[in-house]
């Protein structure tokens, strides 16, 4: 377990439960009152995965919980896995949908995942306007503007030919201290130049968009070309809601954090200070949308 899933599982423990049994408690009334305030937004929260866990649950529930009750979550999973995730979810109906993939592999995995989304069908399938998309290496930080939801694609920027070099002691086998070995790495080294918005793990998207570009442009899709990377070569020529730069760099981060409202993998390259401040400013939007949402206000 990394630092990342730690604090997510110490979030969904500490908190995240405790609100799902709060809201379980409402009365029905208020319940009742979610689905038509789905269909007035219009927006659905979606993530793709065949592993019930408890780091799929705990990303489920922080996202529906910074969506403070304005969508449902779907989850789109294999026949194997169809099953298992029933049962995870079982307490959060009508909150979370699970849904079942027309999929014979015995598992999913990044091949799979990528040529579902460049397949029109998919996008043709979902009843919404705007949906954001999520994965368990996401983190939604604080509640999403809904200003972000009038552009047709927003992800994360990428930082194409950033690069980080880190020194590692090392010692000779009679343990003394020799030379320090460098290691350096090049960030979204296989993302085309010019291209900035951006990465799809945390992502809002058109899906009438996103099945218009497919239709006309997947066929040309090399097998193992990123998804993302693949509607972002395309977005500009068709939409006419383009996300700017600021919007982009204000929504998710995944090298530097900026205060942005998600985070995607950002663990994978910010240093532990930046890693320690999402983790604060995101566990003080928790604290704060449950207090709030659990809360018996009298009139």
């Amino acid at each position: 377990m990394n630092a990342f899933q730690a604090h997510c599982q110490i979030i969904k423990m500490q908190f995240l439960e405790p609100w799902v049994q709060s809201i379980q408690n409402k009365p029905t009334e208020d319940i009742n009152m979610l689905p038509e305030i789905w269909s007035k937004e219009n927006i659905g929260a979606i993530i793709i995965d065949d592993r019930p866990t408890p780091q799929l649950r705990a990303c489920v529930l922080n996202t529906l919980l910074m969506g403070m009750r304005r969508w449902q979550v779907s989850v789109y999973t294999t026949s194997k896995a169809l099953d298992a995730m029933k049962t995870l979810f079982k307490d959060l109906e009508p909150f979370v949908k699970i849904n079942c993939l027309e999929q014979t592999d015995s598992e999913f995995g990044w091949n799979g995942y990528n040529q579902l989304l460049k397949n029109a069908d998919f996008w043709q399938s979902l009843d919404h306007d705007k949906i954001l998309i999520f994965q368990t290496d996401t983190l939604l930080i604080k509640p999403v503007d809904f200003e972000y939801f009038k552009y047709d694609y927003v992800g994360s920027p990428w930082a194409k030919n950033r690069y980080d070099s880190h020194s590692f002691p090392r010692y000779s086998k009679t343990l003394n201290r020799i030379e320090a070995a460098i290691e350096s790495r090049i960030y979204c080294n296989s993302v085309p130049d010019g291209l900035i918005n951006g990465n799809g793990g945390l992502s809002i998207r058109n899906p009438k968009l996103m099945a218009e570009i497919c239709i006309k442009h997947s066929n040309k899709s090399p097998s193992d070309e990123a998804e993302d990377i693949f509607f972002a070569q395309h977005i500009n020529s068709h939409s006419r809601a383009i996300a700017p730069p600021e919007i982009v760099e204000s929504f998710c981060c995944e090298t530097e954090y900026r205060g942005t409202c998600g985070a995607h993998a950002a663990w994978r390259y910010i240093d532990a200070r930046d890693c320690a401040a999402l983790y604060e400013e995101h566990c003080k939007h928790v604290m704060a949308l449950v207090e709030a949402s659990t809360t018996t206000t009298e009139n």
